[in-house]
């Protein structure tokens, strides 16, 4: 069990790396063409969370599946929640710890992931594994 979630936890990571070239790529592309910083934010994270959906579910906990209908409705409401939490936090460390916009989105990109693999491992995608009795 501890290692299987280790090896969930280093494919995950390996994906969140993928997603966080995707999301911070789309998001340097739309803050240097004039986009603002929230807009840029949302729509970076929603590019790296279809990414996310697609590599996770298929690779990363694949194991756990079963022919949920409801991963996608609960990986959206799991990942809507964390984009507001790290859209409130990226916007209090830029404007009251006056953090550089990069440095800001880096700090929460990794509470984002941290807060991700929980509620992907335990919520979104606990399939077979709690099926059989494992936790």
């Amino acid at each position: 069990m501890k290692n299987q979630t280790l090896i969930e936890f280093i494919k995950f990571s390996i994906v969140g790396a993928i997603n966080t070239m995707v999301d911070f790529g789309v998001f340097s592309l739309l803050l240097t063409n004039g986009c603002p910083i929230l807009l840029s934010q949302i729509i970076s994270y929603g590019c790296g969370m279809l990414n996310s959906f697609i590599m996770n579910r298929s690779w990363t906990f694949k194991e756990n599946k079963r022919n949920e209908y409801s991963e996608p409705l609960k990986y959206v409401v799991a990942n809507v929640a964390t984009l507001i939490l790290v859209s409130v936090l990226i916007l209090l460390f830029i404007n009251l710890v006056h953090l550089p916009v990069i440095i800001a989105k880096v700090i929460c990109t990794g509470i984002g992931m941290v807060i991700n693999f929980i509620s992907s491992k335990f919520w979104v995608f606990q399939g077979i594994e709690r099926s059989r009795g494992y936790e």
